[in-house]
């Protein structure tokens, strides 16, 4: 193997957390892409396409043995993963129970409501879903 080739676990590592900060990306993306014109913040759906990465990214993630190298890839997804349930937990709490609109918590003011923010929130809360998913598929 020569300097520059990645062992298999390294390789695995690399992709895991290139495949979160991708997904994590994504996902500020979506929820920061519109404009919410005429109270649509349908930019928010576009979160289902960090989804499979998520996914991905956890079934990768439990790939790699325990050690030292899987303890410093933790730390190196740890931003990008708390980041997403955060705003998921938030997102969806206040778009659910406290019946807010979706433009108003990403725009502040007041704007109307969209019609689809029970949808937005459980859109929101799937990829943390599809990482638990992942972990419960790989110990199988």
């Amino acid at each position: 193997m020569s300097g520059g080739e990645l062992r298999p676990n390294r390789r695995v590592c690399f992709a895991t957390v290139i495949l979160t900060y991708i997904a994590a990306a994504w996902a500020f993306i979506s929820h920061g892409a519109g404009t919410c014109t005429g109270n649509d913040a349908g930019q928010l759906g576009l979160v289902v396409l960090s989804i499979p990465l998520y996914f991905l990214a956890a079934f990768s993630f439990a790939r790699v043995p325990r050690g030292r190298v899987k303890y410093l890839m933790a730390l190196a997804i740890l931003p990008a993963v708390t980041w997403q349930v955060v705003f998921s937990t938030w997102l969806a709490f206040h778009l659910i129970f406290l019946d807010a609109s979706a433009c108003s918590l990403l725009f502040g003011g007041q704007w109307g409501l969209d019609g689809k923010e029970v949808w937005y929130a459980i859109l929101w809360l799937l990829p943390l879903l599809a990482v638990r998913f992942a972990f419960v598929l790989r110990r199988r």
